[in-house]
């Protein structure tokens, strides 16, 4: 859905998606590192939301997966620091 009014300013929000590492490489080499989850943290952060981390790529092998060895634990890492940035906002 999209993100209306100004009850959503100051709200946190984190943004991740996945890249093919060919991908991410020819997005480097023509200068366009625009991922989906940048373009959405661009726009909530349009909307005056506070975004509490920078976006999270995680490499897949395949369209369809798998996930490059690492990526699980980065994307573990991700969530334990979102949720501490969070109760982090709450206090």
């Amino acid at each position: 859905g999209k993100v209306k009014g100004e009850d959503w300013a100051d709200k946190p929000f984190v943004a991740f998606d996945t890249e093919n590492p060919g991908n991410a490489e020819k997005a480097l080499a023509e200068n366009k590192e625009w991922s989906a989850a940048e373009k959405i943290a661009q726009n909530l952060k349009e909307k005056k939301m506070n975004q509490l981390l920078p976006v999270l790529k995680a490499l897949v092998i395949d369209q369809k997966g798998p996930l490059v060895d690492g990526e699980i634990d980065r994307a573990k890492q991700y969530a334990m620091e979102t949720a501490t940035k969070l109760s982090q906002a709450t206090k």
